[in-house]
């Protein structure tokens, strides 16, 4: 039996670290447009839902994506509310899967979100997907002891234990799972492992040159998003 799948994409009017970076040209295009775009190329999705407070989002996104506005409230439009926007948004709405990305990962791609739902949809024992990159570094409590390593052991790096950093970029939950948690992550996560590159989330102006960077490589030798 199919699995209707629906996709969540915050965009808001204000970023607060580097001013107005989900309109930023980026390639050519917004920002934004190039989330809507993976997003929209994706099979399994069903609906595409934009949570947005941006007046540029709302008088144009439907223009070129097949996407469902969601005119954020005002009390929605603080920095610190994405539990509440994934709660307004699944009570508003039916759907037996939830995909939470965000327009600022320009480099995850359309075949890692792909397998990103397969993976999750033929699970029997996990509730939500985690997006985990994994790290062979020598990493260091806030007391600066080793976390993962012994310091005066230089074995080499790849030895060491793998470190999983939650990268954000990538949540999959249903809405039993949010009921349950009141957060995207559930009891059991699966956790799915995304690579460093696809993991750059832009949150500052080096980072947004650096992904520009590499999506332009990227639109150069495959033609894709």
């Amino acid at each position: 039996m199919h699995r209707t799948i629906t996709a969540i994409v915050p965009i808001k009017e204000h970023s607060e670290r580097l001013p107005r970076k989900n309109f930023r040209e980026f390639n050519g295009k917004p920002l934004y447009y190039w989330t809507l775009d993976k997003l929209d190329s994706v099979e399994e999705i069903d609906q595409i839902i934009i949570n947005t407070d941006a007046n540029e989002v709302i008088e144009h996104a439907t223009k070129h994506f097949d996407v469902e506005i969601s005119v954020r409230p005002d009390h929605l439009r603080s920095e610190k509310v994405t539990t509440d926007i994934i709660q307004y948004e699944i009570r508003r709405t039916t759907s037996d899967i939830y995909l939470h990305t965000y327009c600022t990962c320009p480099l995850l791609t359309a075949n890692t979100i792909s397998k990103a739902i397969r993976e999750f949809v033929d699970s029997d024992v996990h509730d939500s997907l985690l997006p985990v990159t994994k790290h062979q570094n020598r990493f260091y409590d806030s007391q600066f002891n080793g976390v993962n390593h012994d310091p005066h052991d230089i074995s080499p790096s790849q030895e060491l234990e793998p470190v999983y950093e939650d990268n954000g970029v990538l949540y999959i939950y249903t809405e039993a799972t949010f009921e349950k948690t009141g957060h995207r992550l559930g009891i059991n996560p699966l956790p799915f492992e995304i690579s460093k590159q696809e993991a750059i989330e832009i949150d500052y102006i080096d980072e947004f040159k650096m992904a520009e960077t590499l999506h332009a490589q990227r639109l150069n030798t495959e033609g894709g998003t």
